[in-house]
């Protein structure tokens, strides 16, 4: 189990074919343990949580993430947490990460000085009820924002449950660490994106 320590007690189940998602203190964050996943057949999932289903409002995700740098099964994308919506953060194997609305697509970036492998980074992401588009979506990599560009057509979406880590579809995984995964019903601020980075990096 993946247990949720907000004290609202939505707790992650871990799933897979063959294996599960595996809790170790080995490379993870100075303050605690985290999942890894191989990156094949193991996830979690989470169905409980009260996110914000309203046209036009807003869910933001955040998360740690120390990504092995692979795409499993033949795939082009990484997906380390997606909602059943179709609605995820992927990363794409030519260097673009953002968010995806399962078309191809990606509103992203791909300047390598944000985001690279075999390291630990804190995601923010946040995701709007409609469309994603450079207006209305943000994403902070270790408190900065980063200018995201749209790479193909998005479609509009809504935010589903389960939310699902480190797997998409069934076909398209995420190997790797993840660690202090928070979701909010609304819309962080730039100011409360680095302020949840700074309090929880490591010292």
């Amino acid at each position: 189990t993946a247990y949720d320590n907000s004290g609202w007690n939505n707790n992650g189940t871990l799933e897979g074919a063959t294996d599960l998602p595996t809790w170790t203190t080995t490379g993870c964050l100075s303050h605690g343990s985290c999942l890894s996943f191989d990156g094949t057949d193991d996830y979690a999932t989470v169905s409980g949580v009260n996110v914000n289903v309203t046209a036009n409002h807003y869910n933001t995700i955040s998360f740690w993430m120390n990504w092995n740098g692979s795409y499993i099964f033949g795939s082009s994308w990484a997906i380390p947490i997606a909602f059943s919506s179709d609605y995820d953060f992927a990363i794409e194997n030519n260097g673009d990460f953002g968010i995806n609305t399962g078309q191809g697509d990606i509103l992203g970036n791909k300047t390598s000085s944000y985001f690279f492998a075999n390291s630990w980074v804190y995601v923010v992401c946040i995701m709007p009820n409609a469309a994603p588009t450079a207006s209305n979506s943000f994403v902070y990599i270790n408190g900065q924002n980063v200018p995201l560009t749209p790479y193909g057509s998005s479609a509009s979406k809504t935010v589903s449950l389960p939310l699902t880590f480190a797997q998409y579809s069934n076909s398209m995984s995420y190997g790797g660490k993840l660690s202090d995964i928070i979701i909010y019903n609304y819309a962080f601020t730039a100011a409360q994106a680095a302020a949840l980075y700074n309090a929880t990096k490591p010292q």
